[in-house]
Parts: C-alpha cells; sequence; structure tokens
C-alpha cells in the first residue's frame, strides 16, 4: 500500500475565549489511499491519528505549543449536531445554550461549567507480543476485570479479559472506527445470555427475530425511556476496582433498527480473535472520554446522568 507524506500549516484557537490562534507550521500528514475509508461511517472524509505514538496529532500539538499530551474527544450520536475534542484544557458547557434536564446543584450559575470534573479515570495499558514482536503499544487498552448484568458478575474466562503477554491476545480495546461492540464469542454468549435472561423476565422485553448485524432484537413497544435512553438491563465493566465501573445504558446498548424493534448492539466477534472486547463507537457515544498520554490513564464519564450531550459542548466557533 502506497501513500505520500507531507507536512503543511494547522491552525488551532485556545480556550476558553478562543481569540488566539495558534500556527503549527510543520505539522505531518499522510495522503492515503481511499480504501482505508471503507468501513467507516457515513460521510466520513478522512482520519486523524489519535494514538499514543509520537506522530499523532495530540502528540504533534503538544511538540509544537509546548502543551500536555492530553485530549479530550466526546462523540455524538450523529454527524449533526457534531460533536467536539479538546487538547490540553479542560471541556466547557455553556449553561445557557443547551436544554438540559435541570436537577438542583448540577450545575454553577455560571456561564462556563466544568464537566470534565466528574470523570473517572482507569489506567491505560500497553499490549504487545513477545513471540511475534509486534508492538501495539499505540493503541488504547483498558483492564475490564469482569462484567456485571444488573448487578451480577457473570461467569467469563478470566483469562480472555487479561493480556497475554506471549502472544499479545486478549483484552479490552477502545475503537472509533468500529461501529458496535464485539465480544469474542464465548464472552459475547455469556453476556447475551444473561442479558436476554434479565430482559425478559426483569424488564418484560419480548424477543424478535434477529436483523443483521444484530442477533438480539426485541419487541420495543414495552421498553420505557429515561434520561439514560431505553429502560433495559444495565451492563457493567468492572475495572480496577469494583468502585470504578463503565456503565453501559440503553442509550448506549439498544440500536432502534425499525418502528417497533430494537436490537443489543453487541456483536459476535467469533473465536480466533486478537481483542477479547472491542468497544466500539456505538457505546462511546456521549461518553466524555480524556486521555492523559503523559500518565497513561483514561478519564471517562457518561453526559446521559448529567443530562448533556456531545452537541452541548461550547467550541466557541471551530475551537478545538
Amino acid at each position: 500500500m502506497n501513500g505520500e507524506v507531507g507536512e503543511d500549516i494547522i491552525t488551532v484557537q485556545s480556550m476558553p475565549t478562543a481569540t488566539v490562534d495558534h500556527h503549527h507550521h510543520r505539522y505531518l500528514l499522510t495522503c492515503a489511499p481511499s480504501l482505508l475509508l471503507q468501513g467507516l461511517a457515513k460521510g466520513a472524509k478522512g482520519m486523524v491519528g489519535l494514538g499514543r505514538n509520537r506522530i499523532s496529532l495530540p502528540s504533534q500539538l503538544a511538540g509544537a505549543f509546548g502543551s500536555n499530551r492530553k485530549f479530550s474527544i466526546c462523540l455524538p450520536p450523529s454527524t449533526s449536531p457534531k460533536g467536539a475534542m479538546f487538547f490540553d484544557t479542560s471541556p466547557l458547557i455553556r449553561t445557557s445554550s443547551y436544554n438540559v434536564i435541570q436537577r438542583k446543584g448540577s450545575f454553577p450559575n455560571t456561564l462556563l461549567a466544568e464537566v470534565s470534573k466528574s470523570l473517572v479515570y482507569t489506567p491505560l495499558i500497553t499490549k504487545g507480543a513477545v513471540s511475534t514482536k509486534e508492538d501495539l503499544a499505540d493503541e488504547y487498552y483498558i483492564g475490564v476485570k469482569s462484567i456485571r448484568i444488573n448487578g451480577r458478575e457473570l461467569a467469563i474466562n478470566k483469562a480472555l479479559l487479561s493480556i497475554n503477554e506471549d502472544d499479545g491476545s486478549g483484552g479490552t480495546k477502545l475503537s472509533t472506527t468500529a461501529p458496535y461492540t464485539t465480544l469474542e464469542t464465548s464472552v459475547f454468549d455469556t453476556v447475551t445470555k444473561a442479558f436476554t435472561q434479565v430482559a425478559t423476565s426483569m424488564f418484560n422485553m419480548t424477543r424478535e427475530a434477529a436483523i443483521a448485524p444484530f442477533e438480539f432484537c426485541f419487541s420495543s413497544e414495552n421498553i420505557g425511556k429515561a434520561e439514560f435512553g431505553s429502560v433495559v438491563p444495565i451492563i457493567d465493566l468492572v475495572l480496577q476496582s469494583n468502585m470504578v465501573k463503565w456503565r453501559i445504558h440503553g442509550a448506549n446498548s439498544m440500536v432502534q433498527v425499525s418502528d417497533k424493534v430494537m436490537c443489543l448492539g453487541f456483536l459476535n466477534g467469533g473465536l480466533d480473535v486478537r481483542d477479547s472486547i472491542v468497544l466500539g463507537g456505538y457505546q462511546l457515544e456521549n461518553n466524555l472520554l480524556e486521555f492523559d498520554l503523559a500518565s497513561s490513564r483514561m478519564g471517562f464519564s457518561s453526559l446521559l446522568n448529567r443530562g448533556i450531550e456531545c452537541s452541548n459542548f461550547d467550541l466557541l466557533g471551530d475551537t478545538f
């Protein structure tokens, strides 16, 4: 595969006033074949490298402006309105510019409110393979220790959740290019069986025929709605301790495929897979993610529990 590497000028604006332009005159970029866009979301016109290597966009900006190697990203559920990305700054919400579910004490009575203070942090894990000398350190992995459905821990082979140091298999990767979360077959079978049992027995959900690419679908006529999306069984990814959980509510677990049917947005990744769990874009939507590359940790927080969406971030124009 061939491509071209060049240099150009990139301009970013400072927060929170967005009145100062900063120019990076030696920004490395590549012109790659269009086939690399295959499989990306509809309307995608290119890709930006956000990995942990030294030529990624966060690393280049940090080197050019002397800032921290840290960035935050918030993916919207659609291309309109847009999401947001921030480099070396705290994400800001203009409290007067969005329709938020009002709760006492949710936000201070100021023009701008930081939402990054609600972040929970977990270590970023470096993945590699001794036997193949494959370096996977550019990608983002977190340490999922167990999975719970509505509070009950599932019997999953813990070896699949950890990373095999010899061949680099296993573990949990974050991916913005995978549209939905994919699970190794045995993990998929365990999760979907438990989810279906709880959904039908406790939430009065009715199974429907599968609709590709999803295997577990339900009638949406009896499913209630809340600020977290559809009222369905909660999926928890337990991280470094029982107190640190990535909670997946209905807004990120259920996909509306027709007027009367919604499906569990998890896919069977197969048996022979490099990563046991790949958290896809749908499960990342409306979650604020902060990647601190210098400290090798990731902060995460669902915005929906504050009545916020990614489109509510105040970019003050085209500010990063």
